[in-house]
């Protein structure tokens, strides 16, 4: 499985219903689509599982924008 950024995990986002940047519930499956530009509403598949799509993500992600992914896996100061 690959992994993001240097602490072995997938992109978490608190905002997206499955729980992982990247992936939407999508006829009882798991679509995962980039949306950070260039890739405008690159679709990247569908899957059984929300991990499954998520680690799709992960590896368009690392591959497509490894500068953005530095600054996803960042620790953020809490207030």
């Amino acid at each position: 499985m690959l992994t993001g950024g240097g602490d072995g995990q997938l992109i978490r986002s608190g905002r997206a219903k499955s729980g992982y940047k990247g992936v939407a519930a999508s006829h009882g499956r798991y679509m995962a689509q980039c949306d950070t530009p260039p890739c405008h509403h690159n679709y990247l598949g569908t899957f059984d599982t929300p991990e499954d799509a998520a680690q799709s993500y992960l590896q368009h992600y690392q591959e497509e924008h490894p500068e953005e992914l530095e600054q996803e896996q960042a620790p953020r100061p809490v207030l």
